[in-house]
């Protein structure tokens, strides 16, 4: 009776309240939009859903079902963001003919009446599907010196306006793509995330490490030789300044560091456990941090609610961190231990390798590619490995998250970079695994950060209700063909030659529509 009573109030006032809703001016259509005539990728299942309409209010995926009305009364649960009932449009109510009256009800039973437009888009038959997630980028470094700069080092010479202003043109990379979400591993703050939040700056939500975390002589010692050779400019590098590394040595070191880290901002902390490619001091097989060093990381950010995370590419290095706590290993290409794919398996850890390292393809590229370089025989050692490295993470089903992470590289360098790894993927681990990888685990990966989480109230990588209204239209079915998604044949014979993928029309950040040529 009481239910009969609340609808008949809600009905009456809706009826009350007509011709004052005729005059006043509703919300921006973007507020409440509704998605027809399109196939559903959810991020989770190896199917497309059909016959589903999608309904997007504000920022959260609000309902998912058929036929969902363009008009109409909604409530609206307020600690959960999903639709809990809908009350069919009162025939001669005014002209509202494609608007919702949303009544948020709370714990109390109190309402509060919301009066919407409904931008309605019409998907073609296209899929629908979560924006895209790419689990490890490095925005400060990723043009730097554009591809002829020695390494990462070359952020030496480079003031902070030159940093902020490559950064950004890296994150305008990414929306256009259909990337809505990137975790930045090393050198970041959050500055860009803040302003790209605030809506001043376009570009996609960021998760951020902070500065990276390394020994002296380790992956992220990236100073120049006079910084080495002068003990009291320890600490004191312009690359340490810019905040894109920091130098620890010891237990007590690391935990300073990680904790700073942690002060800034930053939703977790990686330490570099052995040795990298783009650094030139030290052998790819070195191991780097103590056990002690590791735990001390790990103790910081578990005193934080957050995860840590470890550059490392060899068996050694991999099973130290596992053993410290660390539950993501960025990389880990030169893993041919089943001993250490069954270790990362047992504690549910991640692995986000470095997939355009295991290309010969990579030699073209004017860095990687140069005999004279430490870079170019480091990665001829991982190539060796490629084959080996696959069929265990397959065998043992590790977790697996997808990352471009490419550095000092030119624009077009990246985007073939980038597009030829989703190719990668496809042929290593199968078209539903590489989607899986680009949305929803990549998705719960993010979600490790736990308090540190910066985007806490819905979930990433996922079409279902209740997630963040992160969502793209792709012209074709991504689990039949990885090219609707930019997936390319080559790393650098074509690539794109802007940051838009075409075969994607729709991108929806967080409820706003930021590329739209359907």
């Amino acid at each position: 009776m009481l239910i009969k009573l609340i609808q008949l109030a809600l009905a009456a006032c809706l009826i009350v309240s007509t011709s004052v809703m005729a005059a006043e001016n509703v919300n921006v259509p973007s507020e409440v939009t509704l998605f027809k005539n399109v196939k559903i990728f959810d991020g989770k299942t190896n199917q497309l859903k059909t016959s589903l309409d999608v309904l997007v209010v504000k920022n959260k995926i609000h309902k998912i079902a058929k036929e969902i009305p363009t008009t109409g009364t909604w409530k609206v649960d307020v600690k959960t963001g999903v639709a809990k009932e809908v009350v069919p449009a009162i025939p001669g109510a005014g002209d509202y003919s494609s608007g919702y009256t949303i009544y948020k009800i709370d714990k109390a039973g109190k309402s509060e009446k919301e009066e919407y437009k409904v931008n309605v888009i019409d998907g073609g038959g296209r899929t629908l599907m979560p924006g895209l997630i790419d689990a490890h980028v490095h925005l400060n470094l990723q043009f730097v010196g554009h591809g002829t700069d020695r390494g990462a080092q070359g952020t030496n010479l480079m003031t902070w306006e030159e940093l902020g202003a490559l950064a950004y043109e890296s994150a305008r990379e990414y929306l256009p793509a259909g990337v809505t979400t990137v975790r930045d591993l090393c050198g970041t703050s959050t500055g860009l995330r803040k302003h790209i939040d605030s809506g001043a700056l376009d570009g996609p939500r960021i998760y951020l490490s902070g500065a990276c975390i390394s020994q002296s002589s380790g992956h992220g010692d990236w100073r120049w030789d006079p910084d080495v050779l002068d003990p009291h400019r320890r600490n004191n590098s312009n690359i340490e300044k810019l905040g894109i590394t920091r130098l620890a040595d010891g237990a007590d070191e690391v935990l300073s560091a990680s904790r700073n880290n942690l002060a800034a901002g930053a939703d977790f902390v990686k330490m570099m456990s052995g040795g990298g490619v783009t650094s030139e001091r030290d052998p790819i097989e070195s191991v780097q941090g103590t056990m002690e060093e590791l735990k001390a990381m790990v103790t910081a950010t578990k005193q934080f609610g957050t995860i840590s995370a470890v550059h490392a590419y060899h068996d050694v290095s991999v099973q130290n961190a596992i053993k410290a706590g660390v539950m993501s290993i960025e990389h880990g290409n030169l893993m041919k231990d089943p001993k250490t794919f069954k270790m990362v398996a047992k504690v549910d850890a991640w692995i986000v390798p470095a997939m355009a390292a295991f290309a010969d393809e990579i030699f073209q590229h004017p860095y990687y590619g140069n005999p004279d370089l430490p870079a170019y025989h480091k990665v001829k050692k991982i190539i060796k490995n490629a084959d080996t490295w696959i069929k265990l993470a397959n065998k043992y089903k590790v977790n697996l998250g997808f990352g471009s992470d490419s550095i000092v590289i030119t624009k077009e360098a990246w985007r073939g970079t980038r597009d030829f790894q989703i190719t990668q993927w496809g042929r290593s681990f199968g078209n539903f695994r590489t989607l899986k990888a680009m949305t929803s685990d990549n998705g719960r990966l993010m979600a490790l950060t736990g308090v540190m989480n910066p985007y806490p109230k819905g979930k990433l990588g996922v079409i279902e209700e209740g997630a963040y209204a992160d969502i793209i239209l792709v012209d074709g079915d991504p689990l039949k063909d990885l090219s609707v998604l930019g997936a390319s044949s080559s790393m650098f014979a074509k690539p794109r030659q802007t940051s838009s993928v075409d075969t994607i029309p729709f991108v929806m950040k967080d409820g706003n529509i930021y590329k739209n040529n359907l």
